[in-house]
């Protein structure tokens, strides 16, 4: 999957220049890195193999992987994607593990206003769907609600979801967001935890946050 991921940064940023001469200067570059590398990314920016070579090296550094990367769940962000009517006391319960997990909570809402439980219990909106996104979140704890616009609000609420699944990153599901995920893949996928009010406790989803991401899990049905 690191490997994937630099393939499809160099693309991304190449693929950007307009100049197909630049283009093709850097991947000649790359040639000294990784012939290999080198090629895919030629085929996906339109330029021509280069016809260097890397020199072989043996030396590894294991630190350097995402996969030995030190696993926790402090510092981690996560979205409490959410709007009224909600479970006060299961979303209430989640949050303070979460926050006692040391992450970063942020409730995310359709605008900054309160939103309200169906207990009156009211949580404090941090973000909109408009001054953030689900790619500067690490995990995100699908509530779901009654918003004033509900069309809008499902919109963004499946789109945060996509992004994070697609992107192997935790989520959680709370009783109330459940309709959210009609499809089986993603209900069973590795990383994806049911959460409602016969849980004991979060820990399941606590654990999650705390693996980062999930590449085992099968992105496209």
């Amino acid at each position: 999957m690191e490997r994937q991921h630099t393939i499809e940064a160099f693309s991304f940023q190449l693929g950007k220049v307009v100049d197909q001469s630049v283009r093709q200067q850097n991947v000649d570059l790359l040639a000294n890195v990784d012939t290999a590398l080198a090629n895919t990314v030629a085929d996906h920016i339109g330029v021509k193999r280069p016809s260097g070579s890397h020199v072989d090296v043996s030396t590894a550094y294991p630190s350097l992987s995402q996969e030995n990367t030190n696993r926790s769940t402090e510092t981690q962000k996560v979205g409490v994607i959410i709007a009224n009517g909600f479970d006060s006391k299961e979303v209430n319960q989640v949050i303070e593990a979460l926050e006692m997990a040391g992450t970063f909570v942020e409730v995310v809402s359709e605008s900054l206003q309160d939103v309200v439980g169906m207990d009156e219990g009211r949580l404090k909106v941090n973000k909109t769907f408009i001054t953030t996104s689900p790619y500067l979140l690490d995990a995100i704890y699908v509530v779901g609600g009654n918003a004033t616009n509900k069309e809008k609000f499902d919109y963004h609420v499946k789109h945060f979801i996509q992004v994070a699944f697609e992107h192997y990153k935790p989520i959680g599901i709370a009783s109330s967001a459940i309709k959210f995920f009609q499809a089986d893949h993603m209900k069973s996928a590795p990383g994806v935890v049911m959460l409602n009010n016969s849980s004991s406790t979060p820990d399941a989803f606590i654990d999650a946050i705390g693996q980062h991401r999930f590449w085992e899990r099968k992105v496209y049905n």
